[in-house]
């Protein structure tokens, strides 16, 4: 019994979601630390944080929309809240939506806006996640309009491994930081893209699994 005891709380609904705003607020705690460090003189400022201040708007639309998309993602994950709490699951689902819809212009916006500093690869990785974005979240509020829940939930899963794509590249990210400083491109685009494809792979690995128990577990005709 005590063999079971421990995995069971480790993995039951809400325990899963709190480890998933742990892993969601990782991106945020880093980037404090790395502000203070860079604000005492410790390491080298971001090399394009002027641009940001300059352009207020889209930067803000997208850190206001992808905290939307990390704070309520594990409410959307949770099976108890899905089915004991329907009307929560759907106002923060449309919330979730329109934060996903706000990162994923934004980003686009920024990539075709911007100045080119970061790099080539860097700016073809964050096109790919606004439009990976964009697209994830269409396809799966498609799929729930037709009434498609398998479908709606494996998209809007994606969109939310997409969202919590800078947790990853963060913990990678660390490693080279301390080793070498300030990451260029195209290493810093190359660390992007994988981040994203580690969360997506994990996605596709769960869908894949449902899909193969699903047949077992349907109902006799």
């Amino acid at each position: 019994m005590t063999r079971t005891l421990l995995p069971t709380r480790l993995t039951s609904p809400w325990a899963i979601s709190i480890w998933l705003w742990l892993l969601g607020s990782l991106p945020i705690f880093l980037m404090g630390i790395f502000s203070l460090a860079s604000a005492l003189g410790w390491i080298e400022p971001i090399p394009d944080s002027e641009t940001y201040v300059a352009n207020p708007v889209p930067i803000s639309l997208h850190i206001i929309g992808g905290s939307l998309m990390l704070l309520l993602g594990p409410l959307q994950v949770n099976p108890r809240v899905r089915l004991r709490r329907r009307w929560l699951h759907k106002l923060a689902g449309r919330m979730f939506v329109l934060g996903g819809v706000a990162a994923g212009a934004s980003a686009i916006w920024m990539a075709l806006t911007f100045p080119l500093i970061s790099g080539m690869t860097t700016l073809l990785s964050n096109l790919f996640f606004g439009g990976a974005m964009l697209t994830t979240l269409t396809l799966g509020l498609r799929s729930i309009l037709k009434g498609n829940v398998a479908a709606h939930r494996a998209w809007i899963l994606r969109s939310y491994a997409l969202a919590l794509g800078p947790a990853t590249q963060r913990l990678l990210f660390m490693p080279y930081f301390l080793a070498f400083g300030l990451i260029d491109d195209p290493i810093l685009g190359l660390i992007l893209i994988v981040g994203w494809a580690i969360n997506l792979a994990v996605v596709e690995l769960w869908v894949l699994r449902r899909s193969r128990r699903a047949p077992r577990v349907a109902p006799a005709e």
